[in-house]
């Protein structure tokens, strides 16, 4: 069932297809009701002659009387025939013939109801100008609704935005752009796949469940549940999260769980490792900083932190089982241990370390550049854990023999010619060969 109303249809010079309109394909009966209404277009030919029209068992159409080459309107063929009601509409370029409603099928040929009839519609001896107004011009202004709007999104592939008061959405779709506004945006995503983009200075709560992608402009809260969404964070964020979602973040972010964050150069994040299976994964740009706390109960958790420019580790094990950090980067890392059982592992660079109130492992590899300060070691508590060269090897008793004086105070340890160890405010018999530690 159709009705085509109120266009300009118009045909090219170079049309491929013959009809203006064709109705039905080849099975146009195929469903229980059929019937079609053309009224109130105006209809523009402009193609040239063709040799024959497209149709099942009619290719020469001329040889069947009153067909031309160019026609307004063809059915398809099979079935019961239908009579079009065609009214109201006017024609440019179409002769009495060609106004035919013409069918694939050698037994049905006819005129449209009242088709030919000027009083139902008329042909134009002069072609109208084309338009080149811009149709939004005189558009009719759409009262937008104000205040608190909720909205229940059932289909996918549609794109709602919010305006200045709460904008309320629950999408069970998936698959949808969400855009918030400037009054806030609540989303309950169950849909997977959507994209959800907050405005700066919004206040905004969004929780999904996986695979979307949420642009975080506002002041966010975001639940996610882990199930590979991306996070891309420009305003300030709180972000309740797990493993597998990655998190972007170029303004500032407070993760509760662990995931792959990327830090962009000036961006921060604290990362609140809350389950014994938090492993973390950063990647920090040069001026980022990265803050991360163990507050999983009776566990040690991971925290992996690398970046090809220099960027600051703050770490605390708090009153758990700690935090072990691997950090690696060719420019300066700057880590703080606040408390806990921690131990962190350098890969390179240059390494500032301060020790904290808890037991503190040093890992450190004799066969890498490295320049390494660390302050607050606590000789009978922190440890050095040493990677020797082989080429080269050294023992706890040679590497406190070999001690220097450091500029300002404290020791210098040389695992190698070209890796050392400050400990800042260690006097030369405070470090003991216990402390040392050789693997």
């Amino acid at each position: 069932m159709a009705t085509i109303a109120n266009n300009i249809i118009e045909k090219g010079p170079d049309a491929s297809n013959y009809a203006m309109i064709h109705y039905g394909g080849e099975n146009q009966n195929q469903y229980a009701n059929n019937s079609l209404t053309v009224t109130g277009n105006l209809m523009l030919n402009d193609a040239v002659t063709k040799a024959y029209v497209y149709g099942g068992a009619i290719n020469n159409p001329a040889a069947v009387t009153g067909i031309n080459d160019q026609l307004a309107l063809t059915l398809g063929k099979t079935g019961a025939v239908i009579t079009p009601v065609v009214t109201g509409n006017q024609s440019y370029g179409l002769a009495t013939g060609q106004l035919a409603v013409w069918m694939d099928d050698p037994s049905f040929h006819k005129a449209a109801t009242s088709f030919h009839d000027e009083n139902a519609n008329s042909s134009l001896s002069i072609e109208p100008a084309l338009s080149t107004a811009n149709p939004l011009t005189n558009a009719p202004v759409i009262a937008l609704p104000t205040g608190p709007q909720t909205l229940n999104l059932t289909i996918s592939n549609e794109t709602v935005t919010g305006n200045g008061s709460l904008f309320t959405v629950t999408d069970s779709a998936g698959g949808n752009i969400i855009n918030g506004g400037k009054g806030g945006l609540t989303v309950t995503e169950s849909g997977q796949y959507a994209k959800i983009n907050t405005l700066a200075g919004a206040t905004d709560l969004i929780t999904e469940t996986g695979r979307s992608t949420i642009n975080s402009a506002g002041n966010d809260v975001i639940n996610g549940n882990g199930n590979y969404s991306t996070i891309n964070v420009s305003g300030t964020a709180t972000i309740n999260t797990h493993f597998y979602d990655t998190i972007n973040v170029s303004g500032s972010a407070t993760l509760n769980g662990a995931s792959v964050v990327n830090i962009a150069s000036g961006g921060n994040a604290t990362v609140n490792l809350t389950a014994t299976s938090d492993a973390l994964y950063g990647t920090l740009a040069a001026g980022a900083s990265i803050t991360v706390n163990d507050k999983a109960a009776g566990t040690s958790a991971v925290a992996t932190i690398s970046g090809t420019a220099g960027f600051t580790v703050n770490a605390s094990g708090g009153t758990y089982g700690g935090i072990t950090v691997t950090a690696k980067s060719a420019g300066l890392v700057n880590a703080v241990f606040t408390s806990g059982n921690n131990s962190i592992t350098t890969d390179g660079g240059q390494v500032s370390i301060q020790s904290g109130s808890g037991n503190t492992k040093f890992h450190f590899d004799a066969t890498l550049t490295e320049t390494d300060v660390i302050t607050g070691f606590k000789p009978g508590h922190d440890s050095l854990i040493l990677h020797a060269d082989p080429a080269h090897p050294v023992t706890a008793s040679s590497l406190i023999a070999g001690e220097t004086a450091a500029s300002g105070g404290g020791i210098v340890l040389h695992l190698s010619a070209s890796h050392s160890i400050t400990l800042v405010g260690l006097a030369a018999s405070q470090l003991h060969a216990s402390d040392l530690n050789f693997v």
